[in-house]
């Protein structure tokens, strides 16, 4: 019964070379899959070492932690496979809002200027609100200083605005973090997701069919979490 019944679908072979598949999501509906591809840097970063004064044998040891903001980082790209179409699309970052910009610490340096280039970036998501008939991607740039929260069109890849958030110190805080963007659904047509565009984090809703935006808290507080 069970070979009779057997679902001879199969997906297509998607060759990746030497780079690592991360991230994969499916989409409600199971017909757009999502996936990262992570390019290591040619020489592995060295990490950090803390020392740990408290160390349960009295004597002072070391904590190995992260290696340095300014060492070289891993490559990011991502891709929507669309299952019915039998067809790849990279999710392109290039013509994102202020992608080329350099941070502003630059004019104090000028031989540190460099032709205006899309700065790599790193993608989460996508959240799919629970119809399955949007999608909303959360993209970081690889130097901390912008954030974009963009509407994915998963038929073409294309990218549409929702919101920019940059910081020149560094773009972060509760509910913004790399390790885990608060960004969901309060139903199909609404998203809500935090900012610090006022200087502390708070929470926010979009709605994708009129663009009204709306603050749920304000005030000289932070949202810590959901």
């Amino acid at each position: 019964f069970l070979k009779s019944n057997k679902d001879n679908d199969t997906l297509k072979t998607i060759s990746t070379g030497d780079k690592s598949v991360q991230n994969i999501l499916i989409s409600p509906d199971g017909r757009f899959v999502t996936y990262r591809l992570m390019t290591a840097p040619a020489q592995a970063s060295k990490g950090t070492i803390v020392p740990d004064y408290m160390a349960e044998s009295g004597y002072t040891s070391d904590i190995n932690g992260r290696t340095k903001v300014g060492n070289a980082l891993p490559r990011y790209e991502s891709f929507v496979y669309d299952k019915q179409k039998e067809a790849v699309y990279p999710i392109a970052t290039d013509s994102l809002p202020g992608i080329t910009d350099q941070p502003d610490y630059v004019k104090d340096y000028p031989q540190r200027r460099m032709a205006p280039r899309p700065r790599p970036v790193q993608i989460a998501g996508p959240f799919w609100n629970e119809a399955g008939t949007a999608a909303v991607i959360d993209i970081r740039s690889q130097d901390n200083k912008d954030r974009w929260i963009m509407q994915l069109n998963p038929e073409t890849g294309k990218l549409s605005l929702i919101d920019r958030q940059r910081d020149e110190a560094w773009i972060g805080g509760p509910g913004i973090s790399a390790f885990g963007p608060t960004v969901g659904w309060v139903n199909n047509d609404v998203l809500y997701f935090q900012s610090e565009k006022t200087g502390y984090s708070h929470l926010y809703t979009h709605d994708l069919k009129t663009g009204t935006r709306k603050a749920l808290t304000e005030g000289k507080y932070e949202v810590q979490n959901l």
